[in-house]
C-alpha cells in the first residue's frame, strides 16, 4: 500500500512577508508491505504554496516574499503589483502551487507514482490554487506530465511544466498492476439536478 504523509512549516501569527504567505511543504512517499507495520520511505516531495491572494489583501509585494531561490519564479509567474501574469490570468483560485523537487527511483516513476503524487498533492494541497508549477527538471518526463495535463511554458530563462487548474483534469488510478497507476479521462460531470420549484 502506498501512502503520504504531509509536513509544513507554519507559524502561528498572521501572515506577512516573513512567513506564512509561502508555506512549505515536504510529502513523504511511503510504501507500506504490511499495513500494519513500518512503512519504507521510497521518495519526497517537496512543494510550496504561494498565497498571493493573501500577499495582495496584506498589502505585501511578492518580491519581499519570494526572495532567494524563488525569485525567478515571481518573476516569471507575477507582475510588479503582485497578480498572476497575463498569459494565466483566465486561471481561477488566489494561491499557486511549486512542486519545486521529486525525489523518487526511476522504478517507481515508471509506475506512474510521480504523476499519482502530482496529482494528489493538486487535489489537496493545490485545492484553491490557480496554477500547478513543475521545476523545468521535470521536463524530462514531459510525455507524462502532458498526459496529466501540464503544458510547457517559456518563463524568464528556463521553461517549466505548468498546468491551469480552472479546467477538469485527467484522474490517476490504481492500475491492476501492483503498486503502479495510470492516466484516465477527465470523470464526467452530473447533469444538474433541478431544484424543487423549477421547470
Amino acid at each position: 500500500m502506498l501512502r503520504l504523509r504531509l509536513e509544513a512549516d507554519l507559524t502561528l501569527g498572521e501572515a506577512n512577508e516573513d512567513a506564512g504567505l509561502v508555506v512549505p511543504w515536504v510529502a513523504r512517499v511511503e510504501w507500506y508491505e504490511d499495513p500494519e507495520g513500518p512503512p519504507e520511505v521510497i521518495g519526497t516531495v517537496r512543494a510550496r504554496v504561494i498565497h498571493y491572494g493573501e500577499a495582495l489583501n496584506l498589502g505585501v509585494t511578492l518580491d519581499d516574499a519570494m526572495d532567494g531561490a524563488l525569485a525567478a519564479l515571481s518573476a516569471a509567474f507575477f507582475t510588479d503589483a503582485g497578480w498572476l501574469r497575463e498569459e494565466f490570468e483566465e486561471a481561477d483560485g488566489d494561491a499557486l502551487l511549486y512542486v519545486e523537487h521529486i525525489d523518487l527511483a526511476d522504478e517507481w516513476r515508471a509506475k506512474l507514482l510521480d504523476v499519482a503524487v502530482v496529482r494528489r498533492l493538486a487535489d489537496t494541497l493545490g485545492m484553491g490554487c490557480s496554477l500547478v508549477v513543475l521545476h523545468g527538471d521535470e521536463l524530462r518526463r514531459l510525455p507524462q506530465w502532458q498526459r496529466l495535463g501540464f503544458s510547457t511554458v517559456k518563463t524568464g530563462p528556463e521553461p517549466r511544466l505548468v498546468l491551469n487548474q480552472s479546467g477538469r483534469a485527467p484522474r490517476v488510478r490504481e492500475a491492476v498492476a501492483l503498486d503502479s497507476f495510470e492516466i484516465a479521462p477527465p470523470a464526467e460531470v452530473a447533469n444538474e439536478v433541478a431544484r424543487p420549484g423549477r421547470n
